[in-house]
């Protein structure tokens, strides 16, 4: 037992001084951005130095229309077919991954994973889109390593009356989604929320990361409500078919939902593989 504790103690204070690590690295490639002076498009370097400055940046391209209606009819049926018909599909939150069934009845997100994420399918075409295309153009810019997208999420959101505690994800060194809105997402449809810049470093987040640890807490989440009010927070209210970029070592989460609320969305995962913790 004695072992199993300082082992996860150790763990987590690696993670805190992998998170500040992170933060550093950023700081650095947004001031280099800023002062290169390269033929760069300037949107796209304007977009690049924002993602390193806010942490989010919301996309030009958005889903092509064939693509998000073929993909909106796909996830209709396999929440009618498995959600309501057996009542083994939860629908507040519900994550269908592409690579692993990790959920209660496995049966039927296979049945899911068989449907969506099939060889001949809609999300077969999203790696081709525009809005893909000028996420890999972003992050190489951003960051000068080519990330590749290596999963896909679906996101179903419904009868979510509480907010979900803001945290960080930091499972990869580079961690990056890109949030596709499958539904118009209004304030009443609980939309995701970012605080801003929170991906870099400053002396109160290492402070409060390194407090966290001392109390046993978890380092990645939000305890205190001061503390988020210290960064600007921004809901991510879309049009259907439009995407933002986010740097997923800042910290989000979920707003509550009102009773008629609901909010579909098509997520990608970037990372460089070589780079994992």
């Amino acid at each position: 037992m004695l072992i199993n504790s300082i082992s996860k103690k150790f763990y987590e204070l690696r993670t805190v001084f992998r998170i500040l690590s992170y933060g550093v690295r950023m700081a650095r490639r947004q001031r280099l951005l800023e002062i290169d002076g390269c033929d760069l498009a300037l949107a796209l370097k304007a977009d690049a130095i924002q993602l390193l400055d806010k942490g989010i940046v919301p996309l030009h391209h958005s889903l092509e229309d064939n693509l998000l209606q073929e993909i909106k009819t796909v996830v209709s049926e396999v929440l009618v077919e498995y959600g309501q018909s057996t009542g083994r599909l939860k629908i507040d939150e519900v994550f269908v991954e592409e690579r692993v069934s990790r959920y209660p009845g496995g049966e039927v997100y296979d049945a899911v994973y068989h449907h969506l994420f099939g060889v001949d399918n809609a999300v077969s075409g999203v790696r081709d889109s525009a809005c893909v295309v000028e996420t890999k153009e972003i992050l190489l810019r951003a960051l000068g390593a080519d990330l590749q997208c290596y999963g896909f999420d679906v996101y179903v959101s419904k009868n979510s009356f509480s907010p979900r505690r803001l945290h960080m994800d930091g499972v990869f060194a580079y961690q990056y989604k890109t949030f596709i809105a499958l539904t118009d997402v209004e304030d009443t449809d609980g939309p995701c929320v970012f605080l801003e810049g929170s991906h870099k470093n400053s002396l109160t987040k290492s402070l409060y990361l390194l407090s966290n640890f001392f109390r046993g807490r978890n380092v990645r989440e939000i305890h205190d409500r001061e503390f988020a009010k210290k960064y600007i927070c921004k809901k991510a209210l879309m049009k259907s078919g439009s995407a933002i970029l986010s740097d997923q070592h800042g910290f989000h989460g979920g707003s509550p939902q009102s009773h008629d609320g609901f909010r579909e969305a098509l997520v990608l995962y970037w990372t460089d593989s070589s780079r994992a913790y």
